[in-house]
């Protein structure tokens, strides 16, 4: 992984994003890689996530190493991950993600921050904003002239190339793929 926890270790992580103008108090609430078990982990006392911030969680199984380190494991072959009520709200879902086999050192997410849409992203961004895709090349999390700048640049050969879709060729299925990714936003 890219993001190293507070020990130095690169587990398994997972980021929440709040999309509030208010800081929300997680205290009380539950993460789980199985709705079957609501409960497994109890989001410690305290921890709060910031108004339109991101809050790191890892997936260890190592509570000894703080209070954001939760008491599951995510699989590489595919995994859930569910934020629960407290049960004064009867451990309701408010929020969950489901998602197929991994590989590593890949990240997906939500792009733009707290839309539906998951996506491969095109670098790790752990308590920064999601880039918006493929097409978002400077990685500011908008799709905008600067983006078609470095893709132009990159096809001129000025800049590095961008080898969308990983085919170790920098070629026309590059550019169909940034014209598809730059018009058709995830919303």
């Amino acid at each position: 992984g890219v993001a190293l926890d507070n020990f130095g270790e690169d587990d398994d992580y997972f980021e929440l994003y709040n999309d509030e103008d208010v800081a929300v108090d997680l205290g009380g609430r539950f993460l789980t890689d199985s709705l079957s078990d609501p409960t497994k982990w109890e989001i410690p006392a305290g921890v709060t996530i910031p108004a339109k911030g991101h809050l790191l969680f890892w997936a260890d199984e190592d509570l000894s190493q703080g209070p954001l380190h939760a008491d599951f494991k995510l699989s590489k072959s595919g995994d859930e991950i569910w934020l629960c009520e407290r049960a004064d709200y009867g451990f309701a879902e408010i929020d969950a993600l489901a998602f197929g086999p991994q590989t590593d050192d890949i990240s997906e997410g939500r792009s733009p921050d707290g839309l539906a849409c998951i996506r491969i992203l095109p670098s790790v961004s752990p308590g920064a904003p999601n880039p918006r895709g493929i097409a978002d090349l400077t990685g500011e999390g908008v799709l905008d002239l600067a983006d078609i700048a470095l893709f132009v640049g990159a096809f001129t050969g000025q800049t590095p190339p961008a080898d969308l879709d990983g085919n170790g060729i920098y070629d026309l299925s590059d550019i169909a793929l940034f014209v598809t990714a730059f018009n058709t936003p995830c919303e």
